[in-house]
Formats: C-alpha cells, structure tokens, sequence
C-alpha cells in the first residue's frame, strides 16, 4: 500500500495527518476532498510503500499521458488555390476529459509543397503526449481544354467526334 507525504515529512506510525487532494487544471486549483487520516506502520519521506498492513493509501498519481487521435485522412490531399480546413482530432485520457490537442503549423493552398501539422497536449498532471503529425500536400489540379466543336444543321445526327486535351 502507498503512505502519502511532501517530500520531507516523515510520517510516523499512529499519527494523524490532515490532508486535502487538489486537482490543478488550466483554470487553477480545484478542491477534491479532505480527510484525517491514521497511519499505521508507516514511515516515509516522499512516496513510498507502506511497511505492513493498515497504512493509508494515497490519492492515485497520474502518470499515464494522454493520445491523439487524427480525425480525417493522413496524408492529405489539398487542390492549389482551396481553401484547407483541417480536420482536427481527438484526445483521451484515463483522467482528464475535455482535453484538447494545440496545433503547430500552417498549409499555405497559394503553393505548392508538402506541408506538416503537429498536434501537442499535455494533461492537469503534466503528462505530454507523443506528439502527432498530418501531412498536408497541396497539388495542382489537371486543367481540361475542349476544342471548339461545331455541328451544322441538318447533320442528320451521326456522331460528332469531340477533342480535349488534359495538362
């Protein structure tokens, strides 16, 4: 079993320790709960295991980091001269929910080129993600020219061969 403590305070056996769990989020502090709390063969600096049974046991630490997920394709096809919208994506946690990845970089439709975007995230205890990219390319389109085609009156309907050329 865990025995809660800052670093430093050692805990002895049969004490009773007052203790209020925080959460820290992006918009400050939020309070938990509190309790007293009796150890019992328990003697620590920092966190450690308890020596025996009875001890107390701490709030569970969040070690675990969030993961992105993309939404949509990877890699990317984009037209030259469109408009990109990315796609997003999407992130779970086994803590925080509502989490949401920043992304880094831009796609430029104007030109041509292969473009990256790197989604980041980082839970309320700190834990980053493995970052996640989506490459974007922006492409030209094939142009389509028709020739001019002309049929005159009474052609009696036969068939009228048409002459494009794709660039």
């Amino acid at each position: 079993m865990e025995c809660l403590s800052n670093k430093g305070i050692l805990i002895q056996e049969g004490e009773i320790l007052m203790l209020q769990f925080y959460r820290q989020t992006a918009y400050g502090f939020h309070f938990l709960k509190r309790g007293a709390v009796l150890f019992a063969a328990c003697t620590i600096l920092g966190l450690s295991a308890c020596n025996g049974g009875g001890g107390a046991t701490s709030a569970a630490v969040d070690t675990t980091a969030p993961v992105i997920a993309l939404t949509g394709a990877n890699p990317m096809i984009v037209a030259k001269g469109s408009i990109f919208t990315d796609p997003g994506s999407s992130v779970t946690d086994n803590v925080d929910t509502g989490l949401t990845a920043t992304v880094t970089g831009s796609v430029n439709t104007a030109t041509i080129g292969t473009y990256t975007l790197t989604y980041n995230v980082s839970d309320a205890a700190g834990n980053a993600a493995t970052p996640v990219t989506r490459t974007v390319n922006v492409a030209a389109l094939p142009t389509v020219s028709i020739a001019p085609v002309s049929v005159g009156e009474g052609s009696g309907g036969g068939a009228t061969n048409l002459n494009f050329t794709v660039t």
